[in-house]
C-alpha cells in the first residue's frame, strides 16, 4: 500500500500549478519522494516531495529528472526526521493525460534502479495525471488528481540499462 501524506500531495499540486504559470499547462514536472519503505507493515510511506531540481528538462512530451541538489536535499530531510525519512522515488505529472507509465517512463524506472555505486536496489515511481475534467478540479484545489504508483525492484540479472529515449522535440522544446 502507497500512502501519501496531504502536504506531499498538496507539494506536489503546488509544483504543478508553479509550473503551469512559469512553462504552461501541458509541461511535464516532478521531483523527488521522500519518506519510508516498511516491509513489515507491507506500506510506503511518503512524507515529502520536491519540485523538479535545476538541470531538469521538462516539455510537454517528457520529463528528464536533473541531479543538481538531490544529495544535499535527501540528507537535508534525513538530517531533520533522525534518519527516518530517505529518497524513495520520483513523481512526475501527465497533465490532462492518463496516470500510467509511458514506454519511456517504463525503461527511465528500469534505470534508476540500475546497479551503480549509491542506486538503489527498489524505487517508487508516481505519476499523477487525470482526463480534463479530474486534472483541472486538482489544479483548481478539488479533488486528488488520478495516480499511478509501482515499486520497482531491480532485475535479478543486475545487466546495465540503456538510456531511455526522449522524443526528439522534447530537447528543442524544454
Amino acid at each position: 500500500e502507497v500512502r501519501i501524506s496531504q502536504p506531499a500531495l498538496t507539494r506536489m499540486r503546488a509544483e504543478v500549478r508553479r509550473g503551469a504559470r512559469l512553462r504552461g499547462p501541458k509541461i511535464e514536472t516532478g521531483g523527488l519522494l521522500l519518506g519510508q519503505v516498511n516491509d513489515a507493515c507491507r506500506c510506503i510511506w511518503i512524507d515529502d516531495v520536491s519540485g523538479p531540481p535545476p538541470d531538469s528538462l521538462l516539455s510537454a512530451l517528457h520529463f528528464d529528472h536533473g541531479v543538481e541538489g538531490v544529495e544535499e536535499l535527501v540528507a537535508y530531510h534525513r538530517n531533520r526526521s533522525g534518519r527516518l525519512t530517505a529518497f524513495i522515488g520520483m513523481w512526475h505529472s501527465h497533465p490532462y493525460g492518463e496516470a500510467a507509465p509511458s514506454p519511456t517512463d517504463k525503461i527511465g524506472m528500469r534505470i534508476l534502479i540500475t546497479p551503480l555505486a549509491n542506486s538503489p536496489s527498489r524505487a517508487l515511481i508516481v505519476i499523477v495525471g487525470g482526463d480534463k475534467a479530474t486534472w483541472s478540479s486538482w489544479v483548481n484545489g478539488g479533488w486528488p488528481p488520478d495516480i499511478f504508483a509501482q515499486l520497482v525492484t531491480r532485475d535479478v540479472d543486475n545487466a546495465p540499462r540503456e538510456a531511455p529515449p526522449a522524443p526528439a522535440s522534447h530537447r528543442t522544446e524544454a
